[in-house]
């Protein structure tokens, strides 16, 4: 059980960059910017600004207002995800409040947040039909982007380069080993 303040503390771990370009003219807003943590998304991925995603929206036309709303969205989404799936686990409790958890370890969810990102990021890349002077800015194609995705494995099945989901994975599972901790069973044997 988690309550909306642990949503909004992990929110704010890890912000935005501002846009390098300035075709178009885009400002992000300082609650987008802000990053208790001191991170950026960008230090996930090189491909995670605001100034891909804006290239790779349906709309040119689209103010700032609504380019705040719409990264500020992702953010939050995120946050909601990493809660769910850290505490997606056996041994989760739904009588036990997890907030003072989160509030006294929000690092745990960094990973898991930003990793997150970077996927939804990449997703909208790949999904986008728009077409424009920068192609999309990344210069990537659709399997250059599925690669960074999922890794890539040789013939016989053995992990070559470990792609973005693997991390977002392996970051749940270290903060779910964290919360949850595994029991140690003593079986037989006279002491």
């Amino acid at each position: 059980m988690f309550n909306p303040e642990s949503i909004l503390l992990l929110e704010k771990r890890i912000g935005w960059n501002s846009p390098i370009s300035s075709l178009p003219p885009i400002e992000v807003s300082d609650h987008n910017l802000t990053s208790t943590s001191g991170r950026t998304f960008k230090s996930f991925h090189e491909l995670v600004s605001v100034d891909n995603l804006y290239w790779t929206l349906p709309s040119i036309d689209i103010s700032n207002e609504e380019l705040n709303e719409y990264i500020f969205n992702i953010r939050k989404e995120a946050a909601i995800q990493a809660i769910s799936k850290v505490l997606k686990h056996p041994d989760y409790c739904s009588t036990r409040d997890y907030d003072k958890l989160i509030s006294e370890q929000p690092i745990l969810f960094d990973d898991v947040i930003g990793y997150g990102v970077v996927i939804r990021c990449f997703e909208i890349y790949i999904s986008s039909n728009r077409s424009n002077s920068d192609e999309r800015n990344t210069r990537l194609s659709y399997e250059s982007l599925k690669v960074e995705l999922e890794g890539i494995r040789n013939e016989n099945g053995y992990t070559v380069s470990v792609g973005i989901n693997s991390k977002f994975n392996k970051a749940i599972k270290e903060a779910q080993r964290i919360i949850f901790p595994t029991k140690i069973k003593v079986i037989g044997g006279h002491w």
